[in-house]
């Protein structure tokens, strides 16, 4: 074995085998794309102890990465919920106001949400009028305030989730407001 032998993979982990080393795990050194874990493995040490080490910088990796989709979600649910009553809010606006592409968008909510960012405002708007119908709020004007850009598509758009067109929905609710 060589001493001071040191690889290094995409995931900016890089590994190092040196004898007589005691084990241990540093963090920080800069590998121009992210920060390195650089592992320093004893050479008598046994292979369960390198695995707990490599699990370890998988976990720190898995961390970042539950980290990101977070910040994420976040910022695509705030945006979203900024701007889903403008009927002409489109996804690229969107995307340009989360910093990425349209396409990014589109993988990261595939990723994330398992559905793409049209069908989550769709769905926003919809839940969002929903509400408004139980607060008793006029359906032809709950249309355009949760932005869709005329009552027919989102009568028709309502109907294809709930079942029911908004004016049957509302009168439903009421009807078990009322109990009965």
């Amino acid at each position: 074995m060589k001493t001071g032998v040191k690889t290094g993979v995409k995931t900016g982990v890089k590994t190092g085998v040196k004898t007589g080393v005691k084990t241990g795990v540093k963090t920080g050194v800069k590998t121009g794309v992210d920060t390195c874990n650089i592992i320093s493995l004893n050479a008598s040490v046994n292979s369960k102890s390198i695995i707990n080490q490599i699990t370890a910088v998988v976990n720190i990796q898995a961390i970042k990465q539950a980290n990101s989709k977070k910040i994420f979600l976040e910022k695509f649910c705030f945006q979203v919920e900024s701007h889903y009553y403008k009927s002409n809010f489109k996804i690229e606006q969107l995307a340009s106001m989360m910093a990425m592409s349209k396409r990014q968008l589109y993988r990261k909510c595939s990723d994330y949400l398992q559905m793409k960012p049209a069908d989550f405002l769709r769905e926003f708007r919809l839940n969002e009028a929903v509400q408004l119908i139980k607060n008793g709020e006029v359906i032809s004007n709950i249309a355009l305030e949760t932005g869709f850009s005329t009552h027919s598509s989102f009568s028709r758009c309502f109907k294809e989730r709930f079942g029911v067109s908004p004016t049957e929905y509302q009168g439903r609710f009421l009807m078990n407001e009322l109990g009965c």
